[in-house]
């Protein structure tokens, strides 16, 4: 491994068996001998390379079955790859796993404790830093509750704290930052970029394609096991995006029957969960077009309407002419383009 990498990983191959028949009946058991079903094999990680830098924010992104998951788990060291290498520099600290290093039946304190030595911290140095924990889970009056009574969202958290106190070389979060409140998720964000200015490296598994643009220095695409792209978090949100919205589409649907482009989906940028934002912020969003004839100039417009279905505030922007353009994956002719941001001072008011 190089001198500054962090994680160095080549031609990754990971595969689980398939049953090729489903599970005998009764009434098959009574009609003759059962012949057990040869299993198959599911490629979910096909001969995959890439490095991460010490102290780089890394994104990676993926639908569902993509092999995101996995490769975060191989990375963690709780999957064994088929074949290809992983090389690790540093102590890692997964949030991968709900509950692993944590037993149910003991409360939150005694799992604090029991979660830091899972992850090479010496007991001492754990129970010095339990108020800590607490305090950043937010879970200070359920400290002595079993972890069994705790929600899904409360044991992430926990997890996620214990994880930050443990002060790893190499923080793996897989899709931990989509729970909590918003105050919870701006603690994180913070928490984890104070880590990285220190040098420590942080790779996140997300669909959230708004904290990869704002967040990372650097992201990974996989598409059925495949690096479909890798780089500019941007141009990675966008072939994400446009992989997204090819998938989806019907096969008998026209694109550009009109105007020659069509919009492949809209993002406004920094909203919450819910889709939220403050009152009075201005509203940035992002609009992904499949252009199937080039042009000099694109506008657009952004209306917000109220529970209601009222407008409550439009906003005509003028011809974009700053446009960069990636080839869509899937898409066949066309590329997707993404306008340069467009920004109006709009009350936020309605936006929920």
């Amino acid at each position: 491994m190089r001198a500054g990498t962090a994680i160095e990983v080549r031609d990754l191959r990971k595969s689980f068996a398939v049953p090729s028949s489903d599970t005998p009946t009764l009434a098959d058991r009574l009609r003759g001998p059962v012949r057990r079903g040869v299993p198959g094999a599911l490629a979910v990680l096909d001969g995959i390379s890439f490095d991460v830098e010490d102290g780089e924010f890394f994104g990676i992104v993926g639908r569902n079955g993509s092999g995101k998951s996995t490769l975060i788990r191989i990375l963690a060291n709780i999957y064994r790859a088929d074949s290809g290498t992983v090389d690790v520099r540093g102590r890692v600290a997964p949030v991968v796993e709900l509950g692993v290093g944590f037993n149910p039946e003991l409360s939150a304190r005694s799992n604090i404790v029991l979660g830091g030595v899972t992850l090479g911290l010496d007991k001492e140095v754990t129970e010095s830093r339990v108020e800590d924990v607490l305090s950043f889970a937010g879970v200070e009056r359920f400290a002595e509750m079993p972890l069994r009574n705790f929600s899904t969202g409360m044991r992430t958290r926990l997890a996620f704290a214990v994880s930050i106190e443990s002060d790893p070389d190499i923080l793996l979060l897989d899709e931990a930052l989509a729970v909590g409140d918003g105050d919870f998720q701006e603690r994180c964000i913070a928490e984890l970029n104070r880590r990285r200015d220190a040098g420590k490296t942080i790779i996140l598994v997300t669909h959230s394609i708004g904290k990869v643009r704002q967040e990372c220095d650097r992201a990974l695409l996989l598409v059925d096991g495949k690096i479909a792209s890798i780089g500019d978090p941007d141009e990675v949100g966008l072939a994400y995006r446009s992989h997204v919205t090819n998938d989806s589409r019907p096969a008998h649907r026209k694109r550009g029957v009109t105007d020659g482009a069509e919009i492949e989906s809209v993002e406004i940028i920094g909203a919450d969960a819910e889709g939220g934002l403050p009152r009075g912020e201005r509203i940035e969003a992002e609009m992904v077009l499949h252009m199937l004839e080039r042009r000099e100039a694109v506008g657009g417009r952004m209306e917000i309407r109220d529970g209601e279905g009222s407008a409550s505030a439009r906003r005509q922007s003028s011809p974009a002419r700053s446009i960069r353009s990636s080839p869509a994956i899937g898409s066949g002719s066309g590329s997707a383009s993404r306008i340069a941001s467009r920004r109006a001072n709009m009350s936020s008011a309605s936006a929920r």
